[in-house]
């Protein structure tokens, strides 16, 4: 297939570059073209900015794709002038959304069908990819080209622009350092590694079955924040000290000396359904927690990212408040 990627160089586009070239397929990516990357020699590079319509109309001008999928789009505005510049070249429209789109539920796990964030606030993350679903549902009604929406949770995985996330539990693990997790560390984390991600992505391509639909892309599992420390560590197999902190006074204080402490936040608990992209294309993801962060350590360690300082700084003040020694 001819497939165009819209970004393509920073984490989940990179390694869809890289798993669509190694199935045969023609990749073009197009991007502001500032992330510099290696990348198959065999990718077409095309260089526009999204937040100026006229670029992208003139770098995709009388080009056909059999599949474009969307990595990079918040907005209907990002979207918009690619299907304007595209017209009726575009096979299949996929578009990598959020779980984020979901309102609270008093249910779990949350499926496709369950209450969206309509009520956030109307420039934020939620609204916008919300947005965004709404416009490729009515362009695939309306015939111009069938979208699909894949809606994702934490993406983990090498190339993770976001190291206050695994790489910084890394770096805590190895150093022997206590990990702070709030109140009992129960709320639920529900993640997936970037190569069963893209590897979702590339299911759906032209796949009738997934016009028009949309579906949680997720792992096989959710687990506590206790329970993601503990499986990093276990991963590494090193010993792990984890220290739970319930006092709310105590919380706000430890979050106002070492902001990014809980990269995923505190108490959300949210589990997401999977069955309906498992059941129509007989698919599962092949990186339990425990793999995919033992694979993810192991590129860690291959870029010799275990060398490079880490600021622990307003961590050792929010441990000192707490009276944990180590």
């Amino acid at each position: 297939m001819n497939i165009l990627i819209l970004g393509g160089t920073l984490f989940i586009g990179r390694h869809l570059v890289d798993l669509l070239v190694s199935r045969g397929h023609h990749v073009t990516i197009l991007n502001r073209g500032v992330t510099p990357v290696q990348l198959p020699a065999a990718v077409t590079r095309l260089t526009a900015d999204r937040e100026q319509p006229d670029t992208v109309a003139a770098a995709l001008k009388g080009k056909r794709y059999d599949a474009v999928i969307d990595i990079f789009a918040q907005t209907p505005d990002h979207i918009q002038p690619v299907l304007d510049a595209l017209g009726d070249g575009i096979g299949h429209y996929v578009f990598c959304s959020t779980v984020a789109t979901y309102a609270d539920s008093d249910i779990a796990p949350v499926d496709e069908n369950c209450r969206l964030a309509h009520d956030a606030a109307p420039d934020s993350y939620s609204k916008v990819k919300i947005a965004s679903e709404e416009l490729l549902t009515k362009v695939s009604a309306s015939g111009q080209c069938p979208t699909t929406s894949i809606r994702a949770p934490v993406v983990y995985g090498p190339h993770n622009p976001m190291p206050e996330r695994e790489a910084s539990y890394f770096h805590r693990i190895r150093l022997g350092r206590p990990v702070v997790v709030a109140w009992q560390g129960n709320a639920l984390l529900h993640q997936i590694h970037v190569d069963d991600l893209v590897d979702g992505f590339a299911t759906v391509l032209n796949d009738p079955r997934a016009f028009g639909e949309i579906f949680n892309v997720c792992g096989p599992y959710a687990t506590t924040h206790t329970g993601y420390v503990a499986t990093i560590a276990e991963a590494l197999d090193l010993p792990v000290r984890i220290i739970p902190v319930e006092d709310p006074k105590q919380l706000e204080k430890i979050t106002t000396l070492a902001p990014g402490i809980f990269p995923f936040g505190q108490v959300d608990v949210m589990v997401y359904n999977t069955e309906k992209f498992r059941h129509t294309f007989d698919w599962s993801p092949r990186f339990s927690l425990r793999d995919g962060m033992a694979m993810t350590h192991q590129w860690w360690l291959d870029q010799g990212y275990d060398k490079t300082d880490w600021d622990f700084s307003g961590e050792d003040k929010a441990l000192q408040h707490l009276g944990i020694e180590w």
